[in-house]
């Protein structure tokens, strides 16, 4: 009998981190963290309680309901804890889970959330059969994918004046990236981020 010539897999720990961001497990010792990044006023609204404050311990008790799996966005340079990226409501019959990213204040708009969504996005296509994975964005953050230039973002629905904040509704943005379009585009993108901030580190 032949024995067949082996394959092999790439390895789940290199595809976790680019040169600026790590994701990690999350542990006991993050707690705190991500209990401010859930009640922050800044960010709080748009996560899981909507800006409800709830008691440490009720948030304790909740932290793994609906979760498929979640990391803890470590900032590589510093070794710092900077945000928190979570794979929910997974339909396995039907192919799709969510996803959702908060970071400190200091690390929005610089393109870290970015990057730690698309290690979740990665590491959710290659350990599970999902066809597509799902992000919301609100409007006045919508931007944050409009300017990448990349197929791998699909707008699936919009929500109009879906949510309340400071006085305005605002539309909400149903995204979907499909398990084809990942690999054709958004996977270069994710090496492009970390070519991008290697660049910068030399320069």
């Amino acid at each position: 009998m032949t024995m067949p010539t082996p394959r092999h897999a790439s390895s789940l720990t290199d595809s976790m981190a680019t040169s600026r961001i790590l994701l990690r497990p999350v542990n006991d010792g993050d707690l705190p963290l991500l209990y401010h990044l859930s009640t922050d006023p800044a960010s709080g609204y748009r996560w899981r309680f909507s800006g409800v404050v709830p008691p440490f311990e009720h948030f304790r008790n909740q932290l793994w309901e609906g979760v498929l799996v979640q990391f803890v966005a470590v900032h590589r340079p510093t070794q710092e804890a900077i945000g928190w990226v979570v794979a929910l409501n997974p339909d396995q019959h039907s192919g799709h889970a969510g996803v959702g990213v908060t970071m400190l204040p200091e690390h929005r708009h610089n393109g870290t959330g970015l990057e730690a969504t698309a290690l979740l996005i990665d590491y959710c296509f290659r350990v599970w059969r999902f066809r597509k994975i799902y992000l919301e964005s609100v409007e006045f953050s919508f931007a944050t994918f409009a300017h990448l230039g990349t197929s791998a973002f699909e707008v699936e629905g919009v929500l109009r004046d879906h949510h309340y904040y400071d006085g305005t509704y605002w539309h909400q943005y149903i995204i979907a990236i499909y398990r084809e379009a990942w690999t054709e585009f958004g996977r270069p993108l994710l090496r492009r981020l970390g070519d991008a901030e290697k660049a910068e580190v030399g320069s």
